[in-house]
């Protein structure tokens, strides 16, 4: 069955923090996003005891949802990707997607970065423009306060 491009995402803590229970922190943010996003959503949102995905049934609300993740967990500061994850739905296509979701965070962390964007109908440098648009974004942030 094809319902269209989706996207998923996944995220997990930028640093450990010993002072705030991750996965508490992304359960309580999964309760409020599921309800939020009920519609968009294409597969439960899953929590691990260090990260969080989500599948979304079209990608134009995967900025917004990566956004009301990003406020649900605050002050927590978030390694997040969006990879596009085909038409295909279903258990297997929705496990797969969370997978290749969560194997894009732990890129990006190993790389240093705090995004790792991966939306095949965009060229390379659109991508680029993104991620650093999602870098400014995190930069005057990380000066915020809860």
């Amino acid at each position: 069955m094809s319902t269209g491009p989706r996207i998923a995402i996944a995220a997990s803590p930028r640093k450990p923090n010993r002072n705030t229970n991750t996965t508490v922190k992304f359960q309580e943010a999964a309760g409020e996003l599921s309800r939020r996003f009920e519609d968009s959503l294409s597969a439960p949102i899953q929590v691990g005891e260090n990260c969080i995905s989500a599948v979304l049934n079209t990608s134009n609300l995967a900025f917004d949802f990566a956004v009301a993740l990003a406020e649900a967990v605050w002050p927590m500061r978030l390694t997040t990707s969006l990879v596009s994850v085909g038409h295909q739905v279903g258990p297997t296509p929705d496990a797969n997607a969370h997978t290749r979701a969560l194997a894009a965070v732990m890129e990006a962390r190993r790389s240093g970065s705090a995004f790792n964007f991966n939306i095949t109908s965009r060229k390379a440098p659109e991508m680029r423009m993104a991620e650093t648009a999602a870098l400014l974004h995190a930069t005057i942030r990380e000066d915020w306060t809860p």
